[in-house]
Order: C-alpha cells, then sequence, then structure tokens
C-alpha cells in the first residue's frame, strides 16, 4: 500500500487576498484533496483578476481625466462662443430666411447642451429662438427617460419571474440519482457551514464578555462572522475562527469533509465570476468600449487615444466655426456647408 503524504489546507490570509494554509488536511493525493486544491487556486486567481481590474479602472479612470478635461472644456467654451455668434447675427438680422432657420436650429440644440450643464444664460437664449422653453422640452426629455427606464425594469422583472418559475419547476421535477447526491452534499456541506457560523456566534457573543475591551473586538469579529455567513464564505469564517483563537474539535482530515468545503469554497468561485464579470461590464460602459469587451489597460488605452482624436476634430471645428462666426460672409458659408 503506498504511503500517503498529510498536507496542509487552506485558508485566506487576514486581507482575503490569497490563501494561505492550515494544518490538518487530508492526503495531496486523493480526488478530495486536489478538487480542493484546484478550486483555491480558481478562487485565487478570480479574486486577483477581480483587484487588476479593479485597479486598472482607476488608474484608466484618472489617465482618462487628464486628457480629456481640458478638451471638453475647449470644446465647451468654443460651443458658448459659437451660440454667442449665432444669437448676435440673428438679432441683427444678417441671414436670409433659410439661413436664420438653420442658425436657430443649430444654436437651441448646442445652447439645450450648454445648459443641461448649468449655463443659465444658454436657457434664456435658447428660449429666444425656439417656439417651446428648455424647460419644457427637459421636462419631456426625463419623462421619455423615466418611461423607457422603467419599460426596462418591467423587463428585467418579467425575464427574472420567467426563471424563477422554471427553477421553481425544476425543483418540483424528481431528482435522479446523481441529483439526489449533489443536493445531499450541498446540504452537508451548508450544514457544516452554519456549525461553524454557530461555533463562532456562541463564542464571540460580545453580552457574555465581561471585559470592555475585548468587547469591543468580538463585536467587531461577530459583525465579519454575520457578513461572512450571509455570502457563504467558509473560508472567512476559517480564518475569523483562526484570529479569535477559537479552538475547535472539527477538522478537515477526512475527504468527506473536504468535499463539503470544496462546495462551498465552488459557490464562492461561482459568485467571484459573477463580480468580474459585472465588473468588467461596468468599466466597459464608464470607458465607451464596446459592449462585451474585455477591459486591460491596452484596450482603454487605445479606446482613449481614439476619444482624443474625435474630440480634437471637433473642437477643431467648433473653434474655426466660432471664429468664422464673426465675419457674416463666412457665416453664412458655414451654415451652408
Amino acid at each position: 500500500m503506498p504511503r500517503q503524504r498529510n498536507t496542509p489546507s487552506s485558508r485566506p490570509s487576514p486581507d482575503g487576498s490569497a490563501v494561505t494554509v492550515l494544518p490538518d488536511a487530508p492526503s495531496a493525493a486523493s480526488a478530495a484533496a486536489k478538487a480542493h486544491d484546484w478550486q483555491l487556486r480558481r478562487l485565487n486567481q478570480i479574486r486577483g483578476q477581480l483587484q487588476t481590474l479593479e485597479a486598472v479602472g482607476q488608474a484608466h479612470r484618472q489617465v482618462r481625466h487628464d486628457n480629456l478635461s481640458p478638451l471638453q472644456e475647449r470644446h465647451r467654451q468654443a460651443m458658448r462662443a459659437l451660440v454667442l455668434a449665432l444669437d448676435a447675427s440673428l438679432v441683427a438680422k444678417q441671414l436670409s430666411g433659410a439661413q436664420r432657420e438653420t442658425a436657430q436650429q443649430r444654436l437651441c440644440v448646442m445652447a439645450q447642451l450648454l445648459a443641461r450643464a448649468g449655463d443659465a444664460e444658454m436657457v434664456v437664449l435658447h428660449d429666444r429662438h425656439h417656439p417651446r422653453t428648455w424647460a419644457e422640452l427637459e421636462q419631456e426629455r426625463r419623462e421619455a427617460w423615466q418611461a423607457e427606464h422603467q419599460a426596462a425594469a418591467a423587463q428585467a422583472q418579467a425575464q427574472s419571474q420567467r426563471k424563477a418559475a422554471s427553477q421553481a419547476r425544476q425543483q418540483r421535477k424528481a431528482p435522479n440519482q446523481a441529483q439526489a447526491a449533489d443536493l445531499a452534499q450541498a446540504e452537508s456541506a451548508q450544514q457544516r457551514l452554519r456549525s461553524l457560523f454557530r461555533q463562532l456566534a456562541s463564542a464571540l457573543h460580545p453580552d457574555r464578555e465581561p471585559d470592555p475591551e475585548r468587547r469591543l473586538v468580538k463585536t467587531a469579529l461577530m459583525s465579519e462572522a454575520n457578513a461572512a455567513h450571509e455570502r457563504r464564505d467558509w473560508l472567512a469564517l476559517l480564518d475569523i475562527q483562526q484570529r479569535a483563537a477559537i479552538s475547535t474539535t472539527s477538522s478537515l482530515a477526512s475527504d468527506a469533509q473536504l468535499a463539503d468545503i470544496t462546495v462551498l469554497i465552488k459557490q464562492q468561485v461561482a459568485e467571484q465570476e459573477r463580480q468580474r464579470a459585472a465588473l468588467n461590464d461596468r468599466l466597459a460602459d464608464e470607458f465607451d468600449l464596446p459592449p462585451g469587451s474585455g477591459v486591460t489597460a491596452e484596450r482603454l488605452a487605445a479606446a482613449l487615444s481614439q476619444q482624443v482624436q474625435v474630440l480634437q476634430a471637433k473642437v477643431d471645428q467648433l473653434e474655426a466655426a466660432a471664429e468664422q462666426a464673426s465675419d457674416a460672409a463666412a457665416l453664412k458659408r458655414w451654415l451652408k456647408d
């Protein structure tokens, strides 16, 4: 019979960023130990990817601000100068009927954008040249947005209800042998989690601690334990147990026990994967990447370079138009073009 080697089992480091080890794990040669170790490596990998995504997003947010903010201010100033020039030409009646109509349309579009950013003078200019007030148009825009938002929320709720109904139908079906075994193991894992949490709750209950300083420590640890139990985080509960120096008679020495813990870690892996996908989607939306794009520093840099070029071209056009608007002949050519 081959000799088996005992290896330590795993737990999270105090900062939660990686997983370190505790003694009394089963043999590394067992299938349960291999599955356990693989899930831990996967959990560490996804946690690292989440941290990398957050760092990339934070760094790019600053770089993006530094590159776009000056151009955005120039764009605003050029647009404002053009609105004022168009207003002056309209007041002076320098334009033909068709030119006046074009000038008014362009003035009102730009004035709406500037007024939305808080420029009160643009509200006055807009209302001077538009048959409806800026306030009326903004109210319509807000109502349209709310209606669209409510429709999207209703659609999401209906989809969620259909999914819940489908899951309920699946649960009503008699499980096959493999499904029954999975359900039994999932329940065993949850019982193990509840047992550890109850042990911590009993040992950390603040009302049972007479020493004021220790009571504060236990209150903080109990808060952590509640949060970890809520998200079914076995590794975090183990870490709290060690930091609180709570002894336990339970062990991870058997493959059956380790298999239960692997189920809990696998659930954490799935949750971390959902968080990673959600964070990626939020960053892609924030930084104007195409939907479904994987967020990387290289893609963000390429997208920013293109955004700078597009905005620079718009600024150049507006500044040239604002300069031309001071001359009646040049303004008429611009309106025609």
